[in-house]
């Protein structure tokens, strides 16, 4: 009786971790890869410091907004100001367009980029900013981003 027990109450264990693991794991886009070294979204700034560039970075953190045109773009919350702009490469892969507030791990290649007016009103255009706000834009403007390979989204 007590082995039984035993067997009951270890296969429970595995069960429970089973599901705990698939919790974290996610729903994956884009190419695999690791999230041992992630950190913080609102970190990426301080990281970056005076670098144009970061290869590798695995960022953590809440969507704030996603592309309504067709999901190809998303943006994380950032505390230090701008969101960080998550561009996903190549259009390889697209996400649902109903995520913000879901909890990401993003990899990929962070930028800083001097963003075109023209490039500025199409992502309004896309985050389905009226018309107004559209024809507002009439500076360029430097921004973080992300330009990611792979998505992981809770």
């Amino acid at each position: 009786m007590r082995r039984l027990i035993q067997m009951i109450a270890a296969g429970a264990l595995t069960l429970a971790f089973s599901i705990t693991a698939m919790a974290q794991e996610g729903t994956k886009y884009g190419k695999p890869f690791k999230t041992a070294k992630s950190f913080a979204a609102t970190e990426l700034v301080k990281k970056m410091g005076d670098k144009t560039s970061m290869d590798n970075v695995v960022i953590t953190g809440e969507i704030s907004q996603v592309c309504q045109a067709e999901g190809c773009w998303m943006k994380m919350k950032n505390d230090a100001g701008e969101d960080i702009f998550v561009k996903f490469k190549d259009h390889a892969f697209l996400i649902p367009k109903d995520l913000a507030g879901h909890k990401a791990i993003v990899n990929g290649k962070a930028i800083k980029k001097t963003v075109s007016v023209d490039e500025l009103r199409h992502l309004a255009e896309d985050a389905g900013k009226t018309e107004q706000e559209i024809a507002a834009i009439t500076e360029p403007r430097v921004e973080l981003r992300v330009e990611a390979t792979g998505v992981i989204i809770d």
